[in-house]
């Protein structure tokens, strides 16, 4: 069973827990004035990998947004450190770059291979702007706080995730089961 996360509410909305790690100051306040004007989101920022790292050991977040180039420890290094240590993990990572490269992507698609059926990684091109991004986000997080996920094995040692979609009233509007062998 998967631990339950409890989110801070404020004017009877979940407020979701953001990380946003990125070196440039401008990019930074420009990002959390986006996930600001939501008000659905507590939002923690810092410029530094190390602070970063302590900020994950200190509180869980919803998602982590974090900038591919930055000094001393890139974005992809950043995202593997959460990917073999941090619990709670994130359920949305987002590599944020101005040129997303091949390995970029690359990378993306492995680590996501690699993660729990209700976590995602993104890879957010700067260029598509941050409303679009800041929205994407809400709607994964807000997809996921309706969703209670069950993992089990059936008779035959098969893996059965299932989604079972709820509403606001908590009435359930349908159940997705994946198998895998």
């Amino acid at each position: 069973m998967l631990p339950i996360v409890k989110h801070p509410y404020e004017n009877g909305h979940i407020m979701y827990r953001v990380l946003v790690v990125e070196d440039d100051a401008f990019q930074r306040v420009l990002l959390r004035n986006v996930f600001d004007s939501y008000e659905r989101f507590a939002v923690s920022e810092t410029d530094d990998k190390a602070e970063a790292k302590a900020l994950c050991g200190d509180a869980s977040f919803d998602a982590i947004i974090t900038d591919r180039n930055m000094p001393a420890m890139d974005g992809q290094e950043f995202i593997r450190w959460i990917l073999r240590g941090a619990r709670p993990l994130p359920s949305v990572i987002v590599l944020v770059s101005a040129n997303p490269t091949e390995e970029d992507k690359l990378f993306v698609r492995e680590a996501s291979s690699k993660i729990p059926v209700d976590m995602t990684i993104l890879l957010w091109d700067k260029t598509n702007g941050y409303i679009h991004l800041v929205r994407t986000v809400y709607d994964l997080l807000d997809k996921q706080a309706n969703t209670l996920v069950h993992v089990s094995l059936d008779d035959n040692h098969t893996d059965i995730t299932e989604r079972t979609r709820i509403d606001a009233s908590k009435t359930v509007v349908g159940v997705k089961k994946f198998y895998t062998t």
